[in-house]
């Protein structure tokens, strides 16, 4: 018997798969993603916060306080067992510290950290912090994010010294492979890299080889 299909009440696929979509969206809107780091001078007390700023260490050793004086805003401290004694080590330093923010009773303001990693020097270049090792008779940074750059220019000599020590170094990416750094700028966080560092380095993209 050949009659006309029975009228299901069920939406056909187009208008089924627009209305997924739809609710994808709203729930997304109402907090189904995960939330953004937010502006340090826009954040209240318990925010998600990304702060980007220069370090500075207010007190006496052997545990100064370590306060971020942010590109925007009041300056803040900057807590956290991992974060903390590696700010320490770095002085003057730019820096991005993302964590939580905590205002007291009083407003007075810390962050407590749980990631960073180097800001843009003036020369508008971003160190990389990493161990500096020896690949045959080839000095190299075996950086924080997974990538390892041979080192080149006339202040890669002064970094063969600190062979196993954990530094940051600024410079220009050069090489077909994108493998050869060639130093500006230096320093030594320690030597000795401690077991957890804190480093939040967002993933280099990898060059594609050319095809010849």
């Amino acid at each position: 018997m050949t009659g006309r299909r029975r009228a299901t009440g069920r939406p056909r696929p187009a208008v089924f798969r627009t209305a997924v979509f739809a609710l994808a969206l709203v729930a997304g809107a109402c907090g189904g993603a995960r939330p953004a780091w937010r502006a340090l001078d826009r954040a209240h007390d318990g925010d998600r916060v990304r702060a980007v700023g220069r370090v500075r260490l207010v007190g006496s050793t052997p545990a100064p306080w370590v306060m971020l004086d942010p590109d925007s805003g009041g300056a803040v401290r900057v807590v956290g067992p991992t974060v903390e004694p590696v700010l320490r080590r770095l002085g003057d330093l730019r820096v991005v510290v993302e964590g939580r923010l905590r205002v007291d009773a009083h407003g007075a303001r810390r962050i407590e950290a749980v990631a960073w990693r180097p800001g843009a020097l003036a020369d508008g270049s971003v160190p990389r912090p990493g161990v500096v090792d020896r690949v045959g008779g080839t000095l190299v940074l075996r950086a924080d994010d997974g990538a390892v750059l041979r080192l080149a220019g006339p202040l890669a000599g002064a970094l063969a010294e600190f062979a196993g020590a954990w530094v940051w170094v600024a410079g220009s990416v050069h090489g077909a492979d994108g493998a050869t750094l060639r130093v500006r700028a230096y320093g030594v966080i320690a030597e000795t890299p401690p077991p957890s560092r804190g480093v939040s380095m967002p993933r280099q993209p990898r060059r594609r080889a050319r095809r010849r």
